[in-house]
């Protein structure tokens, strides 16, 4: 799950990293957690930061350095592969708007490149 790596370094995710119940912290300050539906809603940047947060938590619980129910780590890894897909539809679009507004001349030569 480390494959994202975020460089910022926000307010939240220092408190996660020094929360002694990373799990618990998740589920006070993220509102997301409870509610997979609401993930659809996030702006990109949004979808960045939770996966940062995930990723923390994951870690954390890869390393050994705290534990959680099953239960719980299954809804872990589902909230991440969700938000991973959601984020990856994000830079799609960005991309094919991209591609849709270069105009024809340029967009061969761009291509072409590749």
């Amino acid at each position: 799950m480390s494959d994202f790596t975020c460089s910022c370094s926000c307010l939240m995710k220092h408190d996660l990293e020094r929360s002694v119940d990373k799990l618990s912290f998740m589920k006070e300050n993220w509102p997301s957690f409870a509610n997979i539906e609401s993930v659809d809603q996030l702006s990109k940047a949004e979808l960045q930061c939770s996966l940062c947060l995930l990723n923390i938590v994951i870690d954390g619980l890869s390393k050994d350095e705290f534990s959680c129910p099953n239960k719980e780590l299954i809804h872990l890894v589902i909230m991440y592969v969700y938000i991973q897909e959601r984020f990856d539809l994000c830079e799609i679009k960005e991309l094919h708007t991209k591609l849709v507004m270069v105009p024809v001349k340029k967009r061969k030569k761009w291509l072409s490149k590749s």
